[in-house]
């Protein structure tokens, strides 16, 4: 396995991805986390974190791929330009995020970071995180639609 730049780039993406969960995990225990919504089944929550800690490993570490790297230029600059984008998007949808809480901006909270593994994974050529992406986003969406769901109808 061969360590470059790339590796440290997503690296700094999956801190920024996480500063914010992490923010707001420690908000929502001093908030109380024990609202009074219906327990998510426990399928999708395995799902979930199985595609989660996936991504985040196979993000970093180039596992049957060897190394990452790009076709070409193009590649490396749609890379750069389409991973920012994506988390500027996410930040600012967790600011608003912060402010009020409703089920377009947890469902944006839930797609980007789907879209941004999957893209990546695709660009690189890295299969297992490709997968682990769809894996993961389809339960992380599932799960913050069954949530906000649940909060909504009480």
């Amino acid at each position: 396995m061969e360590f470059n730049s790339i590796n440290l780039f997503n690296g700094l993406q999956l801190i920024v991805i996480l500063v914010p969960n992490l923010l707001y995990a420690i908000k929502q225990q001093k908030e109380d986390m024990q609202r009074n919504t219906r327990k998510t089944p426990g399928f999708i929550v395995i799902g979930e974190e199985i595609g989660r800690y996936c991504c985040m490993f196979f993000l970093i570490f180039p596992v049957l791929v060897w190394k990452f790297s790009f076709a070409g230029r193009i590649e490396q600059i749609l890379y750069y330009a389409v991973c920012g984008m994506l988390l500027a998007f996410y930040l600012l949808f967790w600011i608003l995020y912060f402010h009020n809480q409703n089920i377009w901006k947890g469902f944006a909270l839930a797609f980007i970071p789907s879209v941004l593994f999957l893209f990546v994974g695709i660009i690189l050529n890295h299969v297992l995180l490709t997968v682990s992406a769809i894996v993961f986003g389809i339960f992380h969406i599932w799960i913050t639609l069954f949530t906000h769901v649940s909060r909504e109808t009480k």
